[in-house]
Order: structure tokens, then C-alpha cells, then sequence
């Protein structure tokens, strides 16, 4: 009789620790979600006043392609014909995925060189008004890799704009819809 109570307890006690660990996962995951839109939404309110929303859908797109480039020593580069906007990250030698805020901050470091600012302007793109970030890190080869996907994507017929700063302002959406919404 002993023996199925400790059975039982130990049952008890496994169940308890994987709900534990099933919670600190969701606020994990909560927490970064909500880091990347802080990042991305505190910088687009210094252009306009359109923040972006959340899309599980693209987080999941971005989760499977971070994925598969930090399995290939977090080389990046971003996938032909894709339907978003893509912004993408690698680190080296760091123990753990940088923060979203150092992640974005990277980008926004490009601002005033128009040749390489496509990832700080995709970003900022107005039209856009969907997000999905996710991270992957690879313990062999100490390197994470950040992805974000965008829908609409931005940059879109930039040259048509006298600035990026106009093009992110007055520029169209272009490309998909995030997975989740029939229309955007």
C-alpha cells in the first residue's frame, strides 16, 4: 500500500512540475511576444500612429525558418519568393538569444544608410500591420538566430518616394496576408 501511495505521489509531484514547466514556457513565450512589439511599436510611433498586431501565424512561419538557419550555423538568408517581409539576425559566441531590444536596436543602427535601412524600414512600413518573431538557438555552435515576418510586407516600390521616410509613411502593403486572416 506504501508503495501506491509514493507511486501516487510522485505521479502528483511529475504532473505538477510539467504544469510548471508548461506555464514558464507560455510567459516565456508571452514575454518575448510582448518585447517585440514594444520594440517594433516604440519605434513606429515616432513616424505614425499605426502599431503593429500580433500573428501567431507568422510567428510560426518565423519559428520554422529560424529553425532551419540556426541548424546550419546560424547562416542567414532570407528565402526566394517569399509573401512577407522578412527581417532576420544572427549572433555568435552569446550563451542565449539576444533581447528583442538589442535584436531591433540592430536594426534601426542602418537608419541612415539607405543602401542597407531595408530592415528598420520594413519595420516602420505603415501598411504593414502584422508581426510574428521567433528565435532558435543552436548550444553546438553557441548562435542564435532572429526572425521576423511582416505582412503586408513593406518596401514596396520605394522608388516611386522622394525618402524612405516618405515610402514608410505613404508606401502599400505588399505580398500575403498573415496565415490566420483571410483578408488584411
Amino acid at each position: 500500500m506504501k508503495s501506491i501511495a509514493i507511486v501516487a505521489s510522485l505521479l502528483v509531484a511529475a504532473s505538477a512540475n510539467e504544469q510548471e514547466s508548461t506555464n514558464l514556457r507560455r510567459d516565456l513565450a508571452t514575454s518575448r511576444k510582448d518585447g517585440w512589439l514594444a520594440a517594433h511599436n516604440t519605434r513606429r510611433a515616432e513616424y505614425h500612429d499605426v502599431p503593429l498586431s500580433w500573428s501567431s501565424g507568422l510567428r510560426n512561419e518565423a519559428l520554422k525558418l529560424a529553425k532551419a538557419m540556426s541548424s546550419n550555423k546560424c547562416t542567414i538568408s532570407a528565402p526566394t519568393n517569399m509573401v512577407y517581409g522578412i527581417n532576420l539576425n544572427a549572433r555568435q559566441g552569446y550563451p542565449r538569444v539576444p533581447t528583442t531590444e538589442w535584436v531591433v536596436k540592430g536594426w534601426e543602427s542602418k537608419i541612415d544608410d539607405e543602401e542597407n535601412n531595408g530592415m528598420i524600414v520594413q519595420a516602420l512600413w505603415k501598411a504593414t500591420e502584422y508581426v510574428g518573431c521567433a528565435d532558435s538557438y543552436n548550444a553546438v555552435e553557441k548562435c542564435s538566430v532572429s526572425v521576423c515576418l511582416y505582412a503586408k510586407a513593406g518596401n514596396c516600390n520605394m522608388g516611386n518616394y522622394a525618402s524612405w521616410e516618405e515610402a514608410v509613411v505613404n508606401g502599400p502593403g505588399c505580398g500575403a496576408c498573415p496565415p490566420e486572416k483571410a483578408t488584411c
